[in-house]
């Protein structure tokens, strides 16, 4: 049904945290008589196809970054900071190309700083509005970051109003071009499941870009190895690097998709801190030990702050992952004074009024 318009969505290609998120705007505007058509690249791409087979996807530009074991994340960043522009124009580029050749209502753009257009409203989707850097090449960053949001009619950030959020400083607006639409998750409609129903000790959730992913992977699984129980390990990648043995079952994106039932039914969930993720904890209120990946500044943060605003365990040394992962599930800690989302129709209102 197009009776409402065709809104272009284009979704980063760092992991999967951006296609999950994004996912949830995708059912509003279905819902709300919207025809959306999805871009993005890679294993974003890919998940965005397999979740949401009714819908056209279509491949953009990717950002293709890549990171370094042994480089810090930031420095790593920041040297390849020709290459992130060259994306950046790269999509832009691409942009025009695709509004030459057919006609949307509206772009919307979860992190994909040029993918925008001035002949139609333009959207993005975005919670580092402040970014957690220090000194001169924090100021860099950040002034790029305002400039680059400035193309946009409107910034959307999946956060609510205040101190009491979920983002922090990150997602804190210091302009009236933005909306706060609450935390999204694709769990969001899951119903509570009841503790005397966990049947799995450990889900381990393995996430972001390589080849840090993998590393990752490889780490977690070799200790998951080592603790007795039933654990689930999902590869945020096409293929898992790691069989199934008689206590771990493994998972790929060829595989059977993580669920709320999936995370629900565990008594613990191992991941990176990204901010997807945590949004999907925090709507299922379950606890999880947060792995920050290690220089990513961001990752950092967000760990810190859920650890001692929502009791939320965290972890700073891969080498001590077995005794953490132990004490964690001994203490048996469950989230304290997590926020309290904004209703699904306050937020289909928002977008309503934003695409007229």
């Amino acid at each position: 049904m197009e009776a409402e318009g065709k809104v272009l969505v284009c979704v980063l290609d760092w992991g999967l945290g951006h296609a999950s998120r994004t996912s949830v705007l995708l059912h509003d505007l279905q819902d709300l008589g919207y025809t959306p058509v999805v871009a993005s690249f890679g294993a974003a791409l890919f998940w965005l196809k397999k979740n949401f087979p009714e819908l056209r996807c279509i491949e953009k530009p990717g950002y293709k970054v890549s990171y370094s074991t042994k480089t810090p994340f930031f420095l790593d960043l920041l040297l390849q900071g020709p290459k992130l522009f060259h994306s950046i124009s790269a999509e832009k580029e691409w942009l025009d190309q695709v509004i030459r050749q057919e006609q949307f209502d509206a772009v919307i753009s979860d992190n994909c700083y040029g993918c925008y257009h001035s002949s139609i409203p333009s959207f993005i989707l975005t919670h580092q509005v402040n970014l957690p850097l220090t000194g001169l090449p924090g100021k860099f960053a950040q002034n790029e970051v305002d400039k680059a949001l400035r193309n946009f009619d409107a910034i959307l950030v999946p956060d609510h109003e205040g101190d009491h959020n979920y983002s922090g400083k990150l997602g804190q607006l210091k302009e009236g071009r933005g909306h706060y639409i609450g935390a999204l998750s694709r769990f969001e409609h899951a119903a509570p499941l009841q503790p005397e129903k966990k049947e799995v000790d450990i889900c381990a959730i393995i996430s972001g870009p390589d080849p840090d992913r993998l590393k990752l992977e490889k780490t977690v699984y070799s200790v998951l190895l080592e603790i007795p129980g039933k654990h689930l390990l999902f590869s945020g990648h096409e293929k898992c690097d790691a069989p199934s043995t008689e206590n771990i079952t493994c998972f790929s994106l060829n595989d059977e998709a993580l669920s709320a039932g999936h995370l629900q039914k565990s008594r613990l969930i191992l991941s990176r801190s990204g901010y997807s993720s945590l949004m999907d904890y925090a709507s299922i209120q379950i606890p999880a030990l947060l792995l920050p990946c290690k220089g990513q500044v961001e990752q950092e943060y967000l760990a810190q702050l859920w650890s001692e605003r929502y009791a939320y365990a965290k972890l700073d040394d891969l080498s001590q992952l077995k005794n953490g992962l132990l004490e964690v599930l001994k203490s048996s800690k469950t989230p304290v004074l997590l926020p309290q989302n904004i209703s699904i129709s306050e937020r289909r209102g928002i977008l309503k009024q934003l695409l007229g």
